[in-house]
This record gives structure tokens, sequence and C-alpha cells, in this order.
């Protein structure tokens, strides 16, 4: 009987057992599927870093591999917070993985953190003007596309510049920009003011002539529509006055100066009451015709600008007045003449003016504006059929203040340079054609085709690696190059994983002329696209090289635009290892985004890689012919 006790005894205690393991191993299954309901990345590279933090500036903690799953926590910008195996935890690059289960919204978790390292707080989208500007305390400041040091530079602004806040996140603040875009600077290099609240006065939208906007922002854009999604007419100097139509939250609609209509953003303009128009200084049949509304360049009015070379500085001394105490304006003479390759212009003025040029294309087109001029009795247009020139047209850009317009339809691409005597009464300009085989001759180019070996690079959505596309237009642009009698230098000419360190190593020992890494971009939103280019940051100790690497950046960038077609997302600085560490002028580009469905078909293409390889020559090419003669 007592046997039979234990005995029965012991069965219950081996059936009790049984059950709480069941029950762990259940609950354990329970977690495991409620972890795999959650939001997970599948690693996409073959070998990729993961960091104590959300960007490339952060320690490597260790590395995963292709097709790893990994639960993501968190996501801060383009970086996902992830769980370790060994539960730990580590950021990952968004690109670098495809993310599966409920989407994480930026910032989301406890643990999320903005790149910059400050706890991330969001800001909508549209946010508009808040009534309070950002006032610039350093000499010169950057602007970057993100609140911290870790975003790439997109723009410079000086000391006393005012930008308009359009939100706050940690320590940094969102301004709005000349442009119409918007980007992010250092709380603590501005000082914020409020402004008076702006009167609303009875509700009606304003009428054509009721008010003027008076322009405070030099190379402010002109759009079609209100926004920056809307394409660029034009562009307008600082002190134009332009008739108010119609306003649309942050955006006022304007009627320009050659006729038709465009949109500029509010923070770069101040409204006044419309004054009656000036007295008729000459007969209407003496007026010369307005010049056409000129489409004008995109986003580079935010490039950072060299004040000894900017031909769009102010003048030193205003322009003369008279003793009515009425501003008076220059007239200018202006003669053509042609020798071989060469056009050569020459303007006249009977006082101090200030110019702006640039370029447009499709078609052609050179642009010059004289500031405090007027035609006077000059033709609205001269025939000038010259190698590169077809004809020049001379317009009244703006009557108040006063501009006069010069455009010189080109034949093709041109080359131009521009000089002006001390008082600035005269201005030459040599426009030709550019002979890339005397600017590229016996110059030592080094390519470095970005990634290699075991490093993929970004991965297109059908399986297409950045590192074949790099070393494809690497081979491509060392061929062009040296049938123009340039001596190249490749990197790697291979399949190789080369480091980043050796790669600056063999530039540096190669006593080259240039570098230029050439890469495809990537990003987890596979909606961005474009093409942009990169240069170091900003140090004294390198500020001669680094105006040469600024230089060799905007050509390069204007010549991938023009050949590619795709979106400009202009110059910016980047503190790559690449072109810190590189000695001589330095580059980065990023041609395409391998990551967009489009971009990456037409990086398949050997047509289109060929594009790329000549649109480095060209821009190489015209970097070396903007630094012969003056």
């Amino acid at each position: 009987m007592g046997k039979r006790f234990i005995l029965g005894k012991k069965n219950i205690m081996n059936a009790f057992c049984s059950l709480l393991i069941f029950a762990a191993f259940f609950c354990l299954l329970e977690a495991k599927a409620g972890e795999a309901a959650g939001p997970e990345v599948v690693v996409k590279g073959s070998v990729v870093n993961i960091r104590s933090g959300p960007g490339t500036n952060h320690p490597v903690l260790g590395q995963v591999k292709q097709g790893e799953r990994l639960a993501a926590t968190s996501k801060a910008g383009d970086w996902y917070a992830v769980r370790l195996p060994d539960g730990k935890q580590g950021w990952i690059a968004g690109w670098l993985v495809t993310a599966l289960g409920s989407p994480l919204s930026n910032s989301s978790g406890s643990t999320g953190q903005s790149p910059g390292g400050q706890p991330a707080q969001q800001v909508k989208e549209g946010s508009g003007f808040d009534g309070r500007q950002a006032v610039v305390k350093g000499s010169v400041v950057n602007v970057r596309s993100g609140p911290g040091t870790n975003y790439p530079v997109i723009s410079q602004v000086k000391v006393n510049d005012r930008l308009p806040v359009l939100g706050k996140t940690g320590e940094w603040y969102k301004v709005g920009l000349a442009a119409g875009n918007s980007g992010w600077i250092a709380g603590w290099l501005v000082e914020i003011k409020n402004l008076p609240a702006p009167q609303e006065g009875s509700g009606n939208r304003p009428q054509a002539g009721d008010s003027r906007l008076v322009v405070k922002g030099d190379g402010v854009n002109i759009r079609s529509g209100p926004g920056t999604n809307h394409g660029i007419l034009t562009q307008v100097s600082r002190g134009a006055r332009l008739p108010v139509l119609d306003r649309q939250a942050d955006w006022y609609k304007i009627q320009l100066p050659g006729g038709g209509s465009g949109w500029i953003v509010a923070w770069y303009v101040a409204e006044e009451p419309a004054s009656p128009p000036p007295p008729q200084e000459a007969p209407p049949s003496a007026k010369p015709a307005p010049a056409p509304v000129i489409p004008a360049p995109g986003p580079k009015e935010n490039a950072p600008q060299d004040n000894n070379k900017d031909p769009r500085l102010p003048a030193k001394n205003g322009p003369q007045t008279g003793q009515s105490g009425e501003q008076t304006a220059a007239t200018i003479k202006v003669t053509v003449s042609k020798e071989d390759n060469l056009t050569k212009v020459k303007i006249v003025s009977t006082q101090e003016v200030t110019y702006n040029i640039f370029r447009l294309r499709q078609p052609e087109r050179l642009v010059m504006d004289l500031h405090g001029a007027r035609p006077g009795e000059l033709p609205p247009e001269l025939t000038v059929d010259s190698a590169a020139v077809s004809r020049l047209r001379i317009g009244w850009f703006s009557r108040d203040p006063d501009i006069t317009r010069l455009v010189f339809d080109l034949k093709e691409r041109a080359v131009y340079k521009v000089k002006a005597t001390g008082d600035q009464k005269n201005v030459e300009l040599d426009i030709f054609i550019p002979n890339l085989k005397d600017a590229l001759a016996g110059k030592k180019i080094v390519l470095d085709p970005g990634h290699g070996g075991n490093d993929p690079g970004a991965i297109g959505p059908t399986g297409l690696k950045e590192k074949e596309v790099n070393l494809d237009v690497a081979r491509r642009a060392y061929a062009l190059l040296g049938g123009y009698g340039a001596r190249v230098v490749l990197t790697r000419n291979g399949d190789e994983e080369i480091d980043l360190y050796a790669r600056s190593q063999k530039a540096n020992a190669a006593g080259a002329d240039l570098f230029v890494s050439i890469h495809m971009n990537a990003n987890s939103s596979p909606s961005l696209k474009g093409t942009s280019t990169y240069y170091a940051r900003s140090g004294e100790d390198k500020a001669q090289r680094l105006e040469k690497s600024r230089q060799l950046a905007n050509e390069l960038q204007a010549s991938l635009v023009d050949a590619l077609g795709l979106e400009d997302k202009g110059v910016r600085q980047a503190d790559f290892v690449v072109l810190r560490e590189t000695a001589i002028p330095a580059v980065l580009i990023e041609a395409a985004f391998l990551s967009n469905p489009e971009e990456e078909k037409l990086l398949a293409s050997a047509s289109f890689r060929e594009k790329i390889a000549r649109a480095i020559v060209e821009g190489i090419g015209n970097y070396f012919l903007g630094s012969m003669g003056s």
C-alpha cells in the first residue's frame, strides 16, 4: 500500500513537471511568434556594419551577413535600431536592408534619437513660417540637410543673415533658404528673434497693383507654382520690386518684369504699397523691348561663394545720386568682336555697375545681368555668328531697380571668362568652345571606382550591384581621358576590395592633378533620385585645395546634370575619407540612385554608363579650362 502510494506520488510529480515544461515551451513559442510579428529588417548587402549610433560617424560594433533577419526597434532618419542575436542593440543603414512587418516611423520607441544625437522631436513636413527669424552669429555657418553635424552641408550663410524659422528638433532649427527650400542650422550659432504678426487686412486676396514685394535675397527663384516641387522660371535679385497678384500660405504670386507671372517664397520678400510709375525718361519709341523671362539655373544659388571672385558682389559704393536725391542709373555700350574660336565682348559703363552671370540649358544660353544700368540706345538684338555665339539679345529686365540683361544664344556648350576693371566701369567677357584636348593633354588624373570585392556597395531592386556600375563607368572614362592625352590611374581595375585610406594613399603617391571617386547613390526610400557631387568640408590648413575641389565639384555636377537629365541635387560637402585624406583636389560623384527603380534601369544600360563617363570627362576638362588664363 505504502509502495503503491509512493509510486502514485512520483507519477503525479512527473506529470506536473511535464505540464510545467510544456507551459514554458508554449510561452516561449508565443513570445517568439510575437517577435516575428513585429518589424524586422533583412540584410541585403553581403557584409554590412552594425554601428553604435545612426550614422557612419559612429563606431562599428559588429557585422551581419546577407539574408540575416534582425528585429527593428526604432528608426532615425535612414537608419534602423536593431536587436542583434546576442541581445545587444545597434544601428544599420536603411538602404542596406529590406524592412518587413509593421512600418516604423522616424524616432519611434523610447530609444529613438536623431542622427545628430538629440532626442528626436517630430516636425511636420509642411510646417510653415512661425513668425520668428534666426539671425546668424558665426562668420560662415553651415546649413545641413538634417538636425545634426553628421548630415550633409547643403548651403552656407554669413553673419547677420536672417532666416525664417520653420521648426525645431533638439538644439537645431529648421530654416527657410533663398531657393524656397529648407535646411537645418545649429541653435548655438544663431539668435532667435520674434517678428511682429502680419496684418490680416480685410481678408481679401491682394489684387494686381495693390501692393508690391521688395526682394530681400540674392538670386531668389521664381517658380511656376506655390512650392519647391514646381519648376524654376527665372531668378530675381535683391532690391527688385514685383507687383503682387495672389498669395497661398508662404508663397506670393507675382507679376514678372518681362511679362507673365510666377511664385516667390514669402520669407525673402517684404510687402510695400505700390507707388505710381516713374516719370517717362524717353519717348516710347526709344525704349528697348524688355528681355523675355528666361528660366534660371536650379538649386545652385545656395552654393558657398568666393567673395574675391563672385561676380554677384554688391558695388562698393552705392549708385550715384543727383542733387535731387534721386538715384541715377548708368548707361552702357556693348561691342562684340570675333577672333578665331574666341568671342570677345566689351562692356563700357558711364559709372560703376555690378553683374551676375549664369548659364542656361536646352537651349544653350549665357545670361549676364548688369545691375544699376540701363541699355540706353542699344539695339534689342545683335547678330554675332561667331564660333560660339549666334546672337546677343539685350533688354531692360527691371526698371526699379535698373537691370539690363544680356542673353547670348550659344551654338553649343561654351566656356566663359569674365574680368572687370578696378573701377567696375569696364567688363570684358570671353566666350569660347572648349577644346578638351588642350585642357587634358598631359594631366594626371586618378579615378576611384567605389566599393569592390566583398563590398558590393548599393544593390538595386533587381540585384544590380553598385561596384560593377562604378568600375564600368571608370573604365569608360579612363579610355576617353586617355584619348585626349591624359594620364589616368585607376585605384582598382578589377573586382577587388580596397581600403578607403589606401585609395587616398594611392592618389597622393601618384602625384596627380585631381581625384574623382565614382559612386551611385542609394536610400531606403525608392522615390529618391537625382545627381549630386561632394567635396570635403572646410579647413584653414587646406583652404586652397578645398577651393579647387569646390570648383571641380561645380564643373562635374553641371556636366552630369546636363548629360544625364536627372534631378539636380546640388554640390554638397561631406567628411568622406577619400575626400578628407586625399592631398589633391578631390570630389565624389553620386551619378544616380541605384535604389530608384527608374534610375537602376538606366544604370543597367551601357549607353547610360557611357553618358556618365563622357560627362565626367567633360567636367574635368571644363575644370582645367577654367583654371587657364584669367
